[in-house]
């Protein structure tokens, strides 16, 4: 690797940022936004890889799957710089839509310095996309048989859930578990343009058991494969527009504090992206988040689709479902991972067997009054959490917490809880609001204020996927602007 980004990674705790960025301005990206996954070193092994399925890339084997170019080759600048920007929908990688054009290129030549194979080697150059031929039945009933011809039905199945009878025993080239996509949930890690997945029949994903068909098919026949596999999500494959930044519009009088009030139908919805950190059949992928604020108070509702609700938590196999939003605290960006040292986050957290109205709560015989002794019975005698002032015990339906970096979540005391909220399951879909005056309510909690804007990220668990902790879907930081 190279010696100064060594160096410059190694005193990044010692120094200054002008510092830093003096000695390499690509390592100080690289170490703010890139090693927490992938390592100091690049190595695949960073402080959040232990919550990650599939594993962060490990940039020292020089192996990259989603490229432009034939299978074999390095990728280009260019396809680097498009999973930076873009990230790989369907997994953990973000898109730091955020960062300037000459900071991705200089985090580019640090995760190229991983590898020697890039002094060695030049990128071949990418695979030509010829014209495709015009969409037809003919042209998708043509894919589908040679979908079957090529064998990629031992993978992704008959009907491309990913469920062939090879799909349990798959492993990647670093020896872990990996699942063939489900071609019907319609996101695509590479890109879902038709040329996208051109590519990825003629190059294939190195590093994966998904190979190269471009000596297998020629000519129409490659089109036919991709426009097959398109087809296998129907209509989902059509992916919903995505934003980074969340309007707060001023409105006079209240907020909208519950979550059906009719006054949210009026605000636009910012559809934003979630990334899985623990890939699965099935995750939800986007959420669509409203926000309003009247001066003095702020409210932000999140909804998602779950079409089962998971509200009860009476047994050690049961999870619920969840959400979350998380804020900066003070000045600098934290990490978007729950914060890091020095550089703590403020979260607001909504479990669904808190909203004990949302959906009916199941009595099983080993606790028979758990109903009513949430819903109504709050004698000491019965309910010694809250009577000991434990806040996780407490009525609120939201709780307030802080972090800076894995294993330092903390709840808020009591006093200090200032953030209210529920949620309600309408149609197979939870909505949740979030509200809190604005300003500054303590030291620990983040800075709101009209005509500002901070930066925000969220979170949700499925409960019935078996969510919990850092098993969940997660969003890149966002910006949340404030209408004056």
């Amino acid at each position: 690797m190279n010696s100064v980004v060594v160096c410059a990674l190694s005193i990044l705790a010692a120094t200054g940022g002008s510092e830093r960025a003096a000695a390499d301005p690509g390592a100080l990206v690289y170490a703010e936004r890139c090693a927490i996954c992938h390592g100091q070193k690049g190595q695949g092994d960073g402080a959040a890889a232990r919550f990650l399925y599939p594993k962060p890339r490990d940039f020292t084997k020089g192996l990259f799957k989603f490229r432009s170019t034939p299978e074999g080759s390095l990728p280009s600048d260019d396809d680097l710089l498009r999973t930076i920007s873009s990230g790989l929908p369907g997994s953990a990688m973000p898109s730091f839509t955020d960062l300037s054009q000459d900071q991705k290129m200089s985090a580019i030549r640090v995760v190229k310095s991983f590898s020697p194979k890039f002094s060695s080697q030049t990128p071949k150059p990418p695979i030509a996309v010829d014209s495709p031929p015009a969409a037809s039945p003919k042209l998708v009933a043509q894919g589908k048989q040679l979908f079957a011809d090529l064998d990629c039905v031992k993978c992704h199945g008959k009907a491309g859930l990913g469920d062939g009878p090879s799909a349990a025993t798959l492993k990647d080239d670093w020896g872990f578990a990996i699942r063939p996509r489900d071609l019907t949930r319609g996101v695509y890690k590479g890109g879902g343009r038709d040329e996208d997945l051109f590519r990825r029949i003629m190059g294939g994903i190195q590093g994966t058991p998904m190979p190269s068909f471009a000596d297998s098919i020629e000519g129409a026949d490659r089109w036919a494969v991709a426009a097959y596999v398109k087809s296998l999500a129907g209509a989902v494959a059509a992916s919903v527009d995505t934003v980074s930044e969340i309007q707060a519009g001023k409105v006079s009088g209240e907020i909208a504090k519950d979550p059906s009030d009719s006054r949210w139908e009026s605000i636009p919805a910012a559809n934003v992206r979630l990334m899985p950190l623990w890939e699965r059949g099935k995750s939800i992928s986007t959420a669509a988040v409203r926000a309003m604020h009247n001066g003095k108070e702020l409210a932000i509702q999140v909804e998602w689709e779950d079409s089962e609700v998971a509200s009860n938590f009476v047994s050690p196999e049961q999870f619920v479902d969840a959400a979350a939003i998380q804020f900066p605290v003070g000045a600098g960006l934290p990490s978007f991972t729950m914060g890091e040292a020095g550089k703590p986050v403020n979260v607001w957290y909504w479990r669904a067997d808190r909203e004990v109205n949302a959906a009916p709560i199941t009595t099983v015989s080993a606790h028979p009054n758990v109903a009513e002794d949430q819903r109504v019975n709050r004698d000491p005698v019965y309910y010694t959490g809250a009577a000991v002032g434990n806040p996780v015990s407490l009525p609120s339906t939201v709780e307030e917490l802080n972090a800076e970096g894995f294993g330092t979540l903390t709840t808020q005391p009591k006093a200090q809880q200032s953030v209210k909220g529920g949620g309600a399951w309408i149609e197979g879909r939870w909505v949740v609001v979030f509200t809190r005056a604005l300003g500054k309510t303590s030291a620990a909690d983040a800075t709101l204020k009209a005509g500002g804007h901070t930066p925000v990220a969220f979170a949700i668990w499925d409960g019935t996927q078996r969510d919990r902790n850092g098993q969940k879907a997660v969003t890149n930081w966002l910006t949340l602007r404030l209408a004056k």
